[in-house]
């Protein structure tokens, strides 16, 4: 009987492709010569690979979203908030940070109460439940976390954390210095984008 092969995983061909750009250009981050190169494709990356067990946690073992794990987490660690004060914490518009309260408050995760003497201003708090799924998922992720640093030793994570810091510091100066970019307009549709860079006739 033919043994069935196993077919390789996305991640396992992906692996390899990184490791044979590896032999084949070491300075590839230096001299970038194709988009795979580039840093932030790389970081998407990595977020992607490294993030997709958070998203099966969050999804397959406790039926939310990682962007309901993220308002879970700021009220677990920094308490209630006003909703406009997450919608800064999670760097989210406020249209989104509402649907997601929405949700969360059907699925009895958070309580949401307008303040005294201002019904515009919505304080939100974690529910049992909520802080139930927080002490569950947590310790989860931190090992994922350790899991991932397995790979460093422990001078080395030192110094990719003042990396991360540093290139955090300096995509935040970048990014102020391109304040002449137009603004994305993603209600416009693909349609909109085209009609901004149509070449002149």
């Amino acid at each position: 009987m033919k043994a069935t092969q196993k077919k390789p995983s996305a991640n396992s061909l992906l692996q390899a492709v990184h490791e044979a750009a590896l032999r084949e250009r070491p300075d590839r981050l230096a001299d970038p010569r194709q988009m795979r190169d580039f840093l932030p494709y790389r970081l998407v990356q990595l977020v992607s690979v490294a993030g997709a067990p958070v998203t099966r946690w969050c999804e397959g073992q406790f039926g939310i979203s990682r962007r309901h794990w993220r308002v879970i987490s700021a009220l677990a660690e920094d308490g209630a908030q006003l909703s406009s004060q997450l919608a800064v914490h999670l760097e989210l518009d406020r249209a989104r940070t509402s649907r997601a309260l929405g949700e969360m408050q059907a699925m009895q995760l958070i309580t949401r109460s307008t303040m005294p003497g201002n019904a515009r201003h919505v304080l939100v708090s974690l529910t049992p439940r909520g802080q139930e799924i927080f002490d569950a998922l947590r310790p989860i992720l931190r090992q994922h976390h350790a899991n991932l640093l397995a790979a460093f030793s422990a001078e080395q994570v030192r110094t990719f954390d003042l990396m991360l810091a540093t290139l955090l510091q300096q995509s935040i100066a970048i990014n102020e210095s391109y304040q002449d970019l137009p603004k994305a307009n993603r209600r416009a549709g693909l349609g909109g984008r085209r009609r901004a860079i149509r070449p002149d006739k």
